[in-house]
This record gives C-alpha cells, structure tokens and sequence, in this order.
C-alpha cells in the first residue's frame, strides 16, 4: 500500500470480459491479466482517506463494475 494503510481482508474478486477484476484497501479498482497477472488497468473509487472499506466483491452490472462500501470511517470523533 502506498499510502501506508492498514491492510484489510479482501472481499473477492471476479473475471469480467477476460480480466480478473478486484479492489485495494486505497480505494483503487483494477483488472489483471489472469495469465501474467500484469495490470491492465486501474481507477480510483474513492479518496483512500475517508475511511470507508469494501464491503463486499465487485460485480458486473449494465456494463458498469460495482463495488459495495461501507458508511463508516475506521476511527470515531
């Protein structure tokens, strides 16, 4: 992690249109190659500083990728 987050479970990943597709803890979505395991592509999500988590795998709508969050940032006030 390049920002030095704490490291959490992962949540699953998914092949959509020949790419496995998964998530970071930083809020990057990205896609490898399953056979080399090179990346192809990557976006954020979200600012990794909210706090807020994966809360499940991504999947595959409308042609869109989904990826549910939780509302909650790690520390309370």
């Amino acid at each position: 992690m390049k920002h030095g987050l704490t490291v959490h479970r992962g949540r699953g990943v998914f092949i959509y249109e020949d790419k496995l597709i998964s998530h970071a803890t930083d809020g990057m979505l990205f896609a490898l190659n399953p056979a080399t395991g090179r990346l192809i592509w990557e976006a954020a999500m979200i600012d990794y500083q909210s706090g807020q988590q994966p809360s499940g795998a991504p999947v595959a709508f409308g042609g869109s990728i989904v990826v549910p969050y939780n509302c909650t940032a790690w520390t309370a006030p």
